[in-house]
């Protein structure tokens, strides 16, 4: 095969523009791939934050009917709300009754689960009424 003055250092340039190529789409894979984690992530973290949410307003309720004491109060909700995603939930709360008689009781609601081999959860905190320990004036 005869070489052409001309074709001097064309597989150079091919080789590097194949090399340009590959290295482009490697980065276009590995932020696909950072998406998607990041997609599951925010999945779970909103799933977790609802199912919190369900477990103070099932809270908020048995307050109104005055029917808190201090403690952990498992998840109040259906067993099948707590797989969502493909993920397995845990829910709590943890009450703390005052001891002033206002009737005002400390939540705080956990929703934990794993991700990626990590520990995850989200926490709220809020001040609820249980009616019943009201002191009522005459």
């Amino acid at each position: 095969m005869k070489i052409l003055k001309d074709d001097k250092g064309f597989f150079l340039l091919e080789a590097l523009l194949l090399c340009l190529v590959l290295m482009a789409l490697s980065g276009v894979f590995s932020a696909y791939r950072l998406s998607k984690q990041m997609h599951a992530e925010n999945k779970a973290h909103i799933a977790a934050v609802f199912l919190a949410q369900e477990q103070m307003a099932y809270i908020v309720e048995k307050g109104s009917e005055g029917k808190l004491s201090s403690g952990r109060l498992p998840w109040l909700g259906s067993e099948e709300a707590l797989s969502l995603n493909r993920k397995d939930y845990e829910v709590y709360a943890d009450i703390a009754v005052s001891d002033g008689g206002t009737g005002i009781c400390r939540v705080q609601v956990t929703a934990a689960w794993e991700q990626s081999g990590k520990a995850r959860s989200v926490r709220f905190e809020r001040l609820v009424r249980n009616v019943a320990t009201v002191p009522k004036h005459t």
